[in-house]
Parts: structure tokens; sequence; C-alpha cells
């Protein structure tokens, strides 16, 4: 409904093939039923979705060369004590895909909720 309405509002005032690729990132940052798909996609390695989604993967990743952040930022993540008890302090790794973050570290604590963890 009023979703869709904004992401085509934002496609259309899009005037160069760089805003609009911008403007897929700004879309995805909704978390809505585009932002879950394409995460499933990526969190599940679908070999028959991963070759559909691929164009815009890379759209997303020539965007956030165009528009980078340096700074720090926080991802909150929900998860079991098990799969806490992997990270440490300190602790260098990565994830495939995109992970979302905020600039606010009590946005990312409110995503992780009272189970979860902050980095």
């Amino acid at each position: 409904g009023s979703q869709l309405q904004e992401f085509l509002r934002i496609l259309s005032n899009a005037n160069t093939v760089v805003q609009l690729t911008v403007s897929t990132i700004y879309i995805y940052t909704f978390e809505s039923f585009f932002y879950r798909q394409l995460n499933k996609v990526l969190r599940e390695d679908s070999r028959t979705m991963l070759p559909i989604v691929s164009p815009l993967i890379r759209q997303m990743m020539f965007a956030s060369h165009l528009h980078p952040f340096h700074g720090t930022v926080y991802r909150g993540f929900k998860c079991t004590d098990n799969e806490r008890s992997q990270y440490s302090s300190g602790m260098v790794f990565m994830w495939a895909g995109f992970n979302s973050c905020s600039k606010l570290e009590q946005t990312a604590v409110n995503f992780a909720g009272s189970t979860g963890i902050v980095f």
C-alpha cells in the first residue's frame, strides 16, 4: 500500500543512474518486504535466487562507495545464549550480505532486545 507508493515516488524522482542506485539503498533501509526478501536470499545462499538479485546487489555495493560513512555505527543482533558465546570483545569477524547499522547506540540496543548483543 502506502510503502509501495513511497518506493515508487522515490524511484520516479531519481533523474540519473547514480540517483537510482543510491535510492535502492534508501529503500532497503525501510525494513520492508524488499529488505526481508533480499536478506533471506543472501542468508540462504540460494543458487536459483542469487542470479536474480545479483544486479541489485551490485548496484547497492556501487552506491555504498559513492556515499561512504566514516565513523562509529552500532548493530543490534537478536541471538541465543549459544550464538552470543561465539563472540567476544575485540573479535574481528565478517558477515556475508548487508548488515543494517545505526549511528545511535540506543537504536541497536532496542533492536537486540534483552537477549541480544550489540556490536
